[in-house]
Parts: C-alpha cells; structure tokens; sequence
C-alpha cells in the first residue's frame, strides 16, 4: 500500500497490525522532527479521521493516493476544540430528547443505541481533556466526566430508565454545558468554529 508523507511516496510492504504500528510510529517520529502532529489521511483528496488500521483494512488492495496529513500542535488543538464543541452542542439536544424518552420508559433498541453513543461519547471526551493541554486545568471536568461515567455504566448495567434519564438531565447536561463554557472562556477559543 503506498502512502504519501512529505512528498515522498513510501510503501507499507505488510498489513499485519506489528508492521502498520511501527509505519505509524515512524511517521510519528518524523512529524514530531518537524513540530507537527499527525492529524488524518487524505485518501483521493477526500479527508479519512479513522485509524490506520481501517483505513488499511479498507484500502489495501485499492491503488488510490493516501496521504498523511500533519499539522501544528496549535492547530490540532482547535480542531480539538471545535469538535468538542460541536459535539457537546449537537448532544445536548439529541440527550433532552433521550432523556424525556426515559422517563416515559421506552426502551427501544435506538434508546439503547443512543445510550450506547453517549457511553463511547464520552470515554472519547476523557481522554482528550486527559491526554491534551486543551484546557488550563482540566481535572474538574475530567473529574466530571469520570464520576457520571461511573454512574453511566452502573445505571446502564441495571436498565435503569429513571435514573438515566436523570444523570442526562442532571449530570451530563450540566457538564456538557461546562465543558462548553470552559472550553470558550479559554483564550483564543473560536466559539463559532
């Protein structure tokens, strides 16, 4: 599989997951040589956020340009943001909705699947606020999430409708719109993406 990084075609001669590992720790290390981060492929000019272990179960017998995409850690930092910002700012509606669902005690397979999404949401949100510099001080929020994730799966062991529809309304609500106002408060922050 070939894949283009600073102008210069390399191949990915194996597609086993120890070979595609060292390739990426390799790419890695040379972003970092030059001040960047990696940030996403571009397969056919079309932008791919996967890893590069889908992206090469998908692509590996297509002959079609990949290329690797690096950027500054600054800018990585506000995309972060953004979609951080897009996501809790689509969620909150979305989770009203799920919520009021709850309460009536529907439990559809889509309520499960929407609970499902907010679970995976929000392991993704700790780490990003755990492993970045996203925020100035960001163990209150990841205190935050850590707790009401806690709940979450306790809550979602038992099927209990009430008290998931209380820890969206109560909880993850209040929190979202935390990490919201925290995350525009920072200097620098473009709220309007």
């Amino acid at each position: 599989m070939q894949f283009i990084f600073q102008d210069q075609a390399i191949h990915l001669p194996e597609r086993d997951p120890g070979a595609v590992h060292q390739f990426m720790e390799q790419i890695n290390k040379a972003l970092n040589e030059n001040g960047l981060v990696f940030s996403h492929f571009l397969v056919s000019g079309m932008p791919y956020y996967g890893d590069i272990y889908s992206l090469v179960d998908e692509y590996w017998n297509k002959e079609l340009p990949v290329e690797i995409v690096g950027i500054t850690e600054e800018e990585w930092l506000s995309e972060a943001k953004r979609e951080i910002l897009g996501y809790v700012g689509r969620a909150a509606g979305i989770l009203q909705e799920l919520s009021q669902t709850l309460y009536s005690g529907e439990s559809s397979l889509a309520v499960w699947r929407q609970m499902s999404d907010l679970s995976e949401g929000m392991d993704y949100l700790l780490k990003i606020f755990s492993k970045t510099r996203i925020l100035s001080n960001p163990d209150p929020i990841i205190n935050g999430i850590q707790s009401v994730s806690g709940q979450l799966v306790q809550a979602l062991e038992t099927r209990d409708l009430v008290l998931l529809a209380d820890l969206i309304t109560y909880e993850i609500l209040p929190l979202f719109q935390q990490i919201k106002e925290r995350l525009t408060a920072e200097e620098g922050t473009d709220v309007n993406g």
